[in-house]
């Protein structure tokens, strides 16, 4: 099992066919007048696994937020299950999402830290970022004063 991609948006959306629709995509950079600034942000993992061992197992997937000085923001865990394939032929994919409020407190760059803990007792991780920044004005009026 491997995470093949993590996608930060403002949400996610699930159809009647089970597809899953990304709200607010590309959210990398967070514009914040000022500080403490509270946001929502949804993650999601992609997950690929070579065989179909993972079927009906449960898993864990850990999320934490650190800030640009080292501090964990938010945490928060949860688990899941792999549902079995609908075309065991092909390689099995799944799809894992988890909302994480959080309250920023600093300008600079954010780390997310993704661990997904399959029943086996592995560990697989991934780290993407967030910035935080002022509006480029406000840093204009700063420097000028």
């Amino acid at each position: 099992m491997k995470i093949e991609w993590v996608l930060i948006a403002e949400g996610f959306g699930v159809g009647g066919n089970g597809a899953i629709t990304a709200i607010g995509i590309d959210q990398v950079l967070i514009i914040a007048p000022s500080l403490p600034a509270a946001i929502k942000r949804a993650i999601l993992v992609h997950l690929t696994a070579d065989d179909n061992t993972m079927t009906d197992k449960e898993l864990t997937l850990a999320v934490k937020v650190i800030t640009p000085s080292g501090q964990v923001l938010a945490a928060q865990t949860i688990p899941g299950k792999v549902t079995p394939p609908q075309w065991p032929d092909i390689p099995l994919t799944f799809n894992i999402f988890i909302d994480v409020p959080m309250q920023l407190t600093e300008y600079g760059t954010y780390v997310v830290d993704v661990k997904v803990t399959p029943p086996d007792g592995g560990r697989i991780e991934h780290q993407t970022e967030f910035y935080v920044c002022e509006p480029p004005d406000a840093k204009a009026r700063s420097s000028a004063a």
